[in-house]
């Protein structure tokens, strides 16, 4: 006599909600290429690349005379130094070179290897000799600080002088830091960035962006009894005039 077989109960809406939460991922993996695309479309390389230890990285130089270069921090790109206008200030009368750090903008930041400032650090250098740049003035800005630092421990005869900027010195907990470490897991890391991460992410920038860009209104200040000046303010990021009160 054939004994009837038992089924375990969950396996029936199991594997739906899987297939369910696969094509879900399957989805944002294809509408995050597509918006990728279209950004790499509307932003394209704005410099030249360089191979350096198979790693092709992005930069772009300006000007000559002694040697500058700009480090960006975390969240931007080269274009951190050309928007600011620091870029073409310094380029009146030096030879200015601004990197893509590995993993930013257009350079390439392989999963074979573990990309500390140090690492950072080693491939920058590398890179510089082959544009034949002496001693350079490295600028960092926030982690950016933490590749000149590197930079300059490392290859103190090949430095000339370092500006630190707004950066990191000694281990800090901080919650964005635990937020985004799984990104840096190999793998998970992967998957997250071609699927659930950017949406989030780009909605968080922009609100970020519109924040750092924006002037803080100054204080109100009496210069003596009774007396109050009022001036114009214009910037690039505010579009329409404002009158502030000193």
């Amino acid at each position: 006599m054939n004994r009837p077989s038992r089924q375990n109960p969950t396996v029936g809406p199991v594997l739906p909600s899987l297939a369910l939460a696969a094509g879900a991922l399957a989805s944002l993996a294809v509408w995050n290429l597509y918006h990728a695309r279209k950004a790499e479309r509307r932003n394209p390389p704005v410099g030249r690349f360089i191979e350096v230890d198979g790693v092709r990285l992005h930069y772009v130089e300006k000007g000559t005379g002694p040697a500058v270069v700009l480090l960006h921090g975390n969240t931007v790109a080269l274009q951190d130094g050309l928007c600011s206008g620091l870029f073409d200030r310094l380029a009146e009368r030096q030879r200015v070179i601004a990197f893509d750090r590995p993993g930013f903008g257009y350079s390439e930041r392989p999963r074979d290897r573990l990309w500390t400032s140090q690492a950072q650090a080693q491939l920058l250098h590398e890179a510089l000799d082959k544009l034949s740049v002496e001693q350079p003035v490295v600028l960092g800005h926030s982690w950016g600080t933490l590749v000149a630092l590197d930079l300059a421990m490392d290859f103190p005869a090949d430095v000339r002088g370092l500006v630190l900027v707004s950066g990191y010195y000694y281990p800090s907990a901080r919650l964005d830091v635990a937020i985004s470490a799984p990104a840096a897991v190999p793998l998970l890391g992967d998957a997250l960035r071609y699927t659930v991460s950017p949406p989030p992410r780009g909605c968080c920038s922009s609100a970020q962006q519109r924040r750092c860009s924006r002037p803080r209104l100054c204080p109100k200040i009496s210069l003596l009894p009774c007396l109050e000046i009022s001036y114009p303010v214009r910037s690039r990021f505010v579009p329409r005039r404002r009158t502030q009160r000193l």
